[in-house]
């Protein structure tokens, strides 16, 4: 009986955290008319190494812009290259990092040592967290107008790399219309 009843709040509590992992925050600057905006670019990633997933080029980076992209599109706006003077410019990171969880009972038995109890009452998960943050730059007076992130979950890199194209469309879902 005890080992189903920590089972399910074991269960309920990774359902609550992959729930709340995907939730998108945005955040934009007070006054700011989107109408008056048509146009958009891509920043260069001038900090990232060439081999760095997210780097200029490559596989990811492009499924990465052709996600927003399309949302942009959808709103109203219009991608253009960096010459033509775009109203606003756009520059993104990715990172990933590395993860562990220990949840249980835990009990102080001595100043600096804890016992963790049972093994049946506690749980261990090691996750990869990726996080994908957008900033969106008035090119005329080169301040940030607008930015969204969210962070994303999975078993490894190569799924967490996976889910980048769904998570940035659900970031720019939130752009503010033309």
């Amino acid at each position: 009986m005890l080992r189903s009843i920590v089972i399910c709040v074991t269960t309920c509590l990774l359902a609550a955290v992959a729930v709340s992992a995907q939730k998108v925050d945005i955040r934009a600057k007070d006054g700011v008319n989107f109408s008056r905006y048509s146009t958009y670019a891509w920043a260069p990633h001038l900090d990232v190494e060439a081999d760095h997933p997210t780097a200029d080029g490559s596989s990811l980076d492009l499924k990465i812009k052709k996600a927003a992209d399309s949302e942009l599109k959808r709103k109203g706006y219009e991608r253009v290259d960096r010459e033509a003077s775009p109203d606003l410019m756009i520059n993104y990171v990715g990172f990933g990092t590395d993860v562990t969880s220990i949840e249980g009972i835990t009990k102080e038995v001595a100043t600096g040592v804890k016992w963790i109890g049972d093994p049946q009452a506690h749980s261990m998960r090691s996750y990869r967290q990726g996080t994908l943050v957008f900033e969106v730059v008035d090119a005329a007076t080169d301040e940030m107008v607008w930015s969204g992130w969210v962070n994303e979950m999975a078993r490894t890199f190569e799924k967490l790399r996976a889910k980048a194209e769904k998570a940035t469309r659900r970031v720019f879902s939130h752009f503010p219309e033309k």
